[in-house]
Formats: structure tokens, C-alpha cells, sequence
């Protein structure tokens, strides 16, 4: 059974995603250099951050809202 998807939870503060701005409350850790973390487990996913030396290329998914 897979777990669900870690999404991204609106956090005041100086980390460098806020910083940056561009992930937004509800996205969903998809990949972590290339590693599919859609149905991981938290422990998982920081391990995949934990793998990362300098600089990480992460894919998240959005979905959009339709009205």
C-alpha cells in the first residue's frame, strides 16, 4: 500500500524554498534527483534529501484548480 503524497505545507520562514517562492502549499513531492517519490514514505523522501551534496533537482506536481 503506498503512502500518501508529502506535499509541501505553508511554513514562515528564512529556509531557501521560502525564500525562493515558487512552492506552494499543497504541492506534492513528486522526485528527488530522479528518485520517484510519488507513494514514498516520509522516511524515504529525507533520505533522498539526505543523498543531495550540493544542489538537488526536485520535481514537484501541482495540480490545478478548476472553477
Amino acid at each position: 500500500m503506498a503512502a500518501p503524497p508529502i506535499s509541501w505545507e505553508c511554513k514562515k520562514g528564512s529556509s531557501p524554498a521560502d525564500v525562493d517562492g515558487r512552492l506552494q502549499k499543497g504541492d506534492i513531492l513528486a522526485s528527488v534527483d530522479g528518485k520517484d517519490l510519488l507513494g514514498a514514505d516520509h522516511a524515504t523522501a529525507a533520505a533522498a534529501f539526505k543523498m543531495v551534496t550540493n544542489k538537488a533537482n526536485i520535481k514537484i506536481k501541482r495540480f490545478k484548480i478548476v472553477r
